[in-house]
């Protein structure tokens, strides 16, 4: 009975699948399911974006050539001002005494040169002394020109229409010669925006490319072209300086203000090739960079660091890293790890 009990054992042990054998190759149902997408291949224009500073093409700080005693100063902040209109004076006495004493020492020097000449005339002196009377008359002349110069200059005036952005300086203040007493903000020349843009957008800039700004005290969205952009780096920023002008001249006061931060948006009218794939494809992004899953001949999974230009709309624009990648996966890329079997089970749009 105990023999029968044996057989019976090993005849069902005999018919049983071992638990280790292995599986069929071909057998893709563990297989992660993703979806593919192509990678669209194009030229594009990215908007350059940047932080600028609204002010006038014409503004500059006005101030005495000589130092002295204000005596008056008629212009205050905001206001209007027309060309040649007297915005500053110095006290006139010192300078008047100045002017006065260059006018004498004229005087005496042309009737020094008279009686020199009279002399050598009479052989009562050499020639040599004429010439040394002539010299004194010329330098007398100069420092009486210089005076009647600088003379002119203790009165500040306007140079053209336009708007006092500062006042620097008070009456009975004493001031050196060149120290800003007013500043002003011409009209003519309009409103432009200065704003320092990295090096990467600003070789996608050309003069002439338009965009908007927009301020903080103003609902509207002003049109402006680039107008300059500067050929060395801002030292210390590493930023180039680029002028953007008003298409529309609006006055200082009539919704710009002279140093107000404004937004500004260009599109350059340069494009550069760029791939795009699904806002989905693109993993880990920080700044600039992130990772992009393909698929090989063998459906295995595939990472790539790319370079990041941007979103637009439901793509991302790659500059770099996707070389030779026609597909990416766009769902089901989060979960897979390199080299990992997946099944297409969509996609490919």
């Amino acid at each position: 009975m105990r023999h029968l009990m044996i057989v019976a054992v090993l005849a069902i042990a005999g018919c049983a699948t071992p638990i280790d054998k292995p599986s069929n190759p071909q057998d893709h149902s563990a297989a992660a399911a993703v979806e593919v997408a192509v990678v669209v291949d194009t030229l594009l224009s990215e908007s350059v974006t940047a932080t600028g500073m609204v002010m006038a093409k014409d503004e500059a700080s006005l101030s005495f050539k000589i130092g002295g005693v204000i005596e008056s100063v008629a212009a205050d902040v905001g206001d209007v001002v027309r060309g040649g209109q007297v915005l500053a004076t110095l006290a006139l006495p010192e300078i008047a005494s100045v002017v006065a004493k260059a006018e004498a020492g004229l005087a005496k020097a042309e009737r020094d040169l008279a009686r020199t000449e009279r002399l050598y005339r009479d052989s009562v002196v050499a020639r040599e002394r004429v010439e040394d009377a002539a010299t004194g008359r010329d330098l007398a002349l100069a420092d009486l020109t210089a005076a009647r110069f600088n003379a002119q200059y203790a009165v500040i005036r306007a140079r053209a229409r336009g708007t006092i952005l500062r006042r620097l300086a008070e009456p009975g203040q004493v001031i050196g010669a060149g120290m800003p007493v007013v500043m002003i903000a011409g009209d003519a020349g309009g409103q432009v925006v200065r704003a320092g843009i990295i090096d990467r957008d600003v070789a996608r800039l050309s003069v002439g490319d338009r965009g908007t700004i927009r301020v903080a005290t103003h609902t509207e969205a002003y049109s402006v072209r680039v107008r300059r952009i500067g050929s060395a780096a801002a030292a210390g920023a590493g930023t180039y300086p680029v002028e953007f002008a008003l298409d529309r001249a609006v006055r200082l006061g009539g919704g710009l203000a002279s140093g107000l931060v404004a937004e500004v948006t260009v599109t350059p009218s340069k494009q550069r090739p760029v791939r795009l794939v699904p806002i989905g494809a693109l993993l880990e992004a920080d700044a600039d960079s992130g990772w992009v899953i393909s698929l090989d001949e063998a459906s295995k999974a595939r990472r790539h660091r790319v370079q990041v230009g941007g979103i637009i709309g439901e793509w991302v624009t790659i500059l770099g890293g996707l070389d030779g990648v026609s597909r990416v996966v766009s769902r089901g890329a989060a979960y897979l790890a390199e080299g990992e079997q997946t099944r297409v089970a969509g996609g490919d749009r």
